[in-house]
């Protein structure tokens, strides 16, 4: 990247920064309310829908880049239609959903008809083994599960101040080193952390807004959307991967959240409670419960993506193998788990649930 970019990078990030930050105090005065439920971590009504600041600084960001540096977005256009009708569609039910509740089987037919225009805009999941699988019907169905994934995923991570955006801030942070420098892609994503930035200082560590389901919903939907556009540039490319290296390594940095999303729709299932409810049955939940405060949770997340953030690069340049990676995670992940439960009792509390 030559001083010119650099400089017209630093230009746009500023901007959408400063735009984030005041969508964000307007919000604050606006007070559209969260009021404390079961799932909550706060205990007074907070200003919510904090999303909608980030998502309005990105669009003006992506809006300035075109007019900055259209060269460097033209391969990107098609892909960006369709992440515009998805992250329309998706903000339109969350934030209705932070309003008033909807109901979840609105929702995920939502989220599925974004997934939908994701994959009208080109995207969807390589499988170097498969090639003749690209672009068919199986990797189109396994994209669609995906991003649904992510986009409920993230939904249900955003429970502590600060947890989500700065995690995602973070995992983006790792994605730009994972994308050529010069690409139209390291431009959006050095925009949308800036944009997301400008949030995180309201709700990090005080809590004086919340990102509500319109945020969290659309930075799932964003994450999965620059993970699939990075497929493909992998500076050494792998033709014995299964799913596409680049994409597995975009998201690896937040590994110990995403485990937590699974493990806890896992758990719960085995213990027949709907998966649906809403509850504080996560990881993080377990810990703030135990007295731990959202500053410390969240930091401690933080740190676990700094760590698989390095071991994702070293992974990428060929410093490591992915099979080490995957040991090297395994481990730290299982004895993060064994901390949690040590230190909250969860084992012993479920255990006398069940017997009673």
């Amino acid at each position: 990247m030559n001083k010119s970019d650099l400089f017209l990078t630093a230009h746009i990030g500023l901007i959408t920064f400063l735009v984030s930050v005041i969508a964000s105090r307007l919000l604050i005065r606006l007070n559209i309310s969260a009021v404390p439920m079961m799932r909550s971590s706060h205990q007074v009504p907070t200003p919510s829908a904090g999303g909608l600041a980030f998502i309005l600084a990105f669009s003006i960001g992506i809006g300035l880049c075109f007019f900055a540096s259209p060269f460097r977005l033209h391969a990107l256009l098609t892909p960006l239609k369709g992440f515009s009708i998805a992250a329309f569609l998706v903000g339109i039910v969350s934030f209705r959903d932070d309003c008033r509740p909807v109901s979840y089987r609105a929702r995920l037919f939502t989220h599925i008809l974004a997934a939908c225009a994701i994959l009208l805009g080109g995207l969807s999941l390589n499988f170097p083994v498969f090639p003749q699988l690209d672009n068919g019907w199986f990797a189109q169905i396994m994209t669609l599960i995906t991003l649904i994934g992510l986009i409920n995923g993230a939904n249900f991570l955003d429970g502590l101040n600060g947890l989500l955006a700065g995690s995602v801030i973070l995992n983006l942070i790792f994605m730009v080193f994972l994308a050529p420098l010069t690409s139209g892609v390291a431009l959006l994503l050095m925009v949308l952390i800036a944009a997301i930035l400008g949030f995180l200082v309201f709700n990090f560590p005080f809590g004086k807004i919340f990102m509500g389901d319109v945020g969290s919903t659309f930075l799932g939907l964003t994450l999965g959307v620059f993970a699939l556009l990075l497929q493909g540039h992998s500076l050494y490319p792998s033709n014995t991967a299964w799913v596409d290296k680049t994409f597995i390594l975009s998201l690896m940095p937040t590994a110990f959240l995403w485990f937590d999303v699974g493990f806890t729709l896992i758990r719960r299932a085995f213990l027949g409670r709907r998966l649906t409810e809403a509850h504080r049955d996560h990881l993080f939940h377990l810990l703030h419960d135990a007295g731990y405060s959202h500053t410390f949770v969240s930091c401690l997340h933080f740190l676990t993506i700094i760590m698989m953030g390095c071991l994702t690069l070293g992974c990428y340049h060929g410093f490591l193998s992915f099979l080490e990676l995957a040991t090297v995670y395994g481990i730290v992940q299982a004895g993060f788990c064994w901390w949690v439960f040590r230190h909250t009792r969860w084992i012993s509390k479920y255990e006398f649930e069940n017997k009673s």
